[in-house]
């Protein structure tokens, strides 16, 4: 029996990424304000994940299943380059003007949604000191191959007090989730940098930016989840994923039966905190800069610069 106290245990992990792609650059056409520029490219990539976990005999070990998945990504974009006007033009008002159109597709094996995310980018000059810009695009993030399927961890919880009880810890599986979709956000901005011609070397730039990401790939968390199984005892909605002496359904585990339950014993519970798309972020802010350089010749340059940002979220 001593001999089972003790064991030496090694799990083995490895990934791999194959990619192929292809590009097509040019300025196939020309308009009066200048050269229209065109990208498209397409790209395969293979990526996969492997785990094996040796044999545990020792005392209250867990063995965990061997993992070994892969999965092909196709994705197909493209931008175009549009200048409306230059300054070669003279026309009153506007010094330079273009517009920029992007896309991307992905297709993503074992993943739900695809991604079809577009870029709208505009840059005006209303003089040549003047830059006035604006962007519009969306992005994703795809949920990753060890999010969907690998191993479930297990752990301690935060520190938290439930009810006004005592501080403490409880045990905690996260287990992966092979039903995740990508998280998705939108993002605009908006802003101008100004170079006057009077002060040669002086730039300042002023950005605004929102971002909102959705669907961001989390846990629940411990004080929700606690919460409202010892509040509702086993009218909580997560009932099921609290248990106490072990995991929900494991041996030697018992079911919570009543309200009031948890907040005295933290350290005897046990719960399940699956991966789900249920998060969301909002950042917004403004970003400015003030930069001057002059040359001193012989001497080198000199550089003076300020930046700073005021955001929320």
């Amino acid at each position: 029996q001593f001999n089972t106290l003790f064991g030496v245990n090694i799990r083995h992990s490895s990934s791999f990424q194959r990619v192929f792609d292809a590009k097509l650059t040019g300025f196939p056409f020309e308009l009066p304000g200048g050269k229209i520029g065109l990208a498209l490219g397409a790209e395969f990539r293979q990526e996969g994940f492997l785990f094996e976990d040796s044999p545990e005999i020792f005392a209250l070990s867990v063995p965990q299943p061997g993992i070994d998945v892969k999965r092909d990504i196709y994705s197909f974009y493209g931008e175009l380059n549009v200048p409306i006007v230059a300054s070669s033009m003279n026309v009153p008002g506007v010094y330079n003007l273009e517009v920029t159109l992007a896309g991307r597709y992905d297709h993503y094996d074992g993943v739900k949604e695809d991604a079809k995310v577009p870029k709208i980018a505009l840059r005006y000059q209303p003089i040549k000191d003047l830059t006035l810009r604006a962007t519009y695009s969306n992005s994703f993030i795809a949920p990753n191959l060890f999010q969907l399927n690998g191993p479930a961890a297990q752990g301690s919880s935060p520190t938290v007090s439930i009810d006004g009880g005592p501080l403490g810890q409880a045990a905690v599986e996260t287990p992966t989730n092979p039903n995740l979709i990508p998280s998705t956000a939108e993002s605009y901005s908006a802003g101008f940098v100004y170079s006057p011609h009077y002060a040669p070397g002086l730039t300042i730039t002023v950005d605004y930016f929102r971002t909102l990401q959705q669907l961001i790939v989390g846990g629940r968390g411990a004080s929700l989840i606690l919460t409202s199984v010892d509040q509702l005892g086993p009218a909580s909605p997560f009932a099921s994923l609290v248990a106490f002496n072990n995991y929900p359904g494991l041996p030697g585990s018992t079911p919570v039966t009543a309200p009031g339950q948890v907040r005295n014993n933290l350290s005897q519970t046990f719960y399940i905190d699956q991966l789900q798309n249920l998060g969301a972020e909002h950042v917004e802010g403004v970003d400015a800069s003030l930069h001057y350089t002059a040359d001193l010749r012989t001497f080198g340059q000199f550089e003076l610069g300020k930046i700073g940002r005021a955001s929320c979220r």
